[in-house]
């Protein structure tokens, strides 16, 4: 099993567990798809790869950027798809179908994956632009939610806090974790699926929220804890595995 298809198919699967199991600890159906995105969809990139860096260093990374080419976009095209089908209530295929071929974060990926397979080489401005915008984007995303983010509202959303970061930080990694080590993943690819599942809610995911009729506020919320969390669990999963001498 490659780790390309481990990951997306690991993706897939907690989409639906959440898509099963959510509605039936939720009742508002601007909450539901909020929970379900921040259960499968990670801040990969801003904090998972950090961590891979950090432990195996950047020239090393070839299939971890694997991953992310393909994770990207899958989260991406799942998150719209969980937000659509309770917008409004009811689900309607062809808004669901419009929604995700016309969503910006969707068509950018598909976009930078087609970059990729043709093997384009960007104007050296444009790269060092686009890289510059890219480095921020998520830091930026943070610092917005910051300003924006109240403590009053936590005590209204407890259940569902507890739920998803426990889910995202916890649950999540121990399952899919465990997974990969009975399939032979160890070393960098460990740690690779590590920074996929055990980082927090992505950051996007409350701009999204806003967008697409979901309860932004729930979003911002998970967002903040699960990031303010994460510091402490993804070191203790550092920890567990290392003492297991999987990596």
């Amino acid at each position: 099993v490659s780790l390309t298809g481990f990951s997306a198919a690991a993706i897939i699967l907690t989409f639906l567990l959440a898509w099963v199991l959510v509605p039936r600890l939720e009742k508002e159906n601007a909450r539901r798809g909020v929970m379900i995105q921040c259960l499968f969809r990670s801040n990969f990139i801003l904090f998972g790869m950090s961590v891979a860096i950090s432990l195996w260093g950047r020239e090393k990374l070839g299939d971890t950027a694997a991953v992310v080419a393909i994770i990207v976009p899958l989260f991406n095209f799942l998150a719209v798809v969980s937000l659509e089908i309770y917008h409004e209530g009811k689900l309607d295929l062809s808004r669901v179908l419009r929604n995700i071929l016309t969503n910006p974060l969707v068509l950018a990926s598909l976009l930078g994956i087609l970059v990729l397979l043709g093997d384009f080489v960007l104007p050296g401005f444009i790269a060092s632009t686009t890289s510059a915008i890219g480095k921020v984007a998520s830091p930026l995303g943070l610092m917005v939610l910051g300003g924006s983010f109240t403590f009053s509202a936590t005590k209204g959303l407890m259940k569902q806090l507890v739920i998803c970061v426990t889910g995202r930080l916890v649950l999540v990694p121990a399952l899919w974790l465990t997974v990969a080590v009975l399939f032979g993943f160890r070393d960098l690819a460990l740690i690779t699926l590590l920074s996929l599942f055990g980082s927090p809610a992505a950051t996007s995911s409350f701009t999204m929220a806003q967008q697409m009729g979901g309860d932004s506020e729930l979003a911002g919320q998970l967002v903040v804890y699960t990031s303010v969390f994460s510091i402490f669990t993804i070191f203790l999963w550092i920890a567990v595995l290392k003492s297991l001498a999987l990596f």
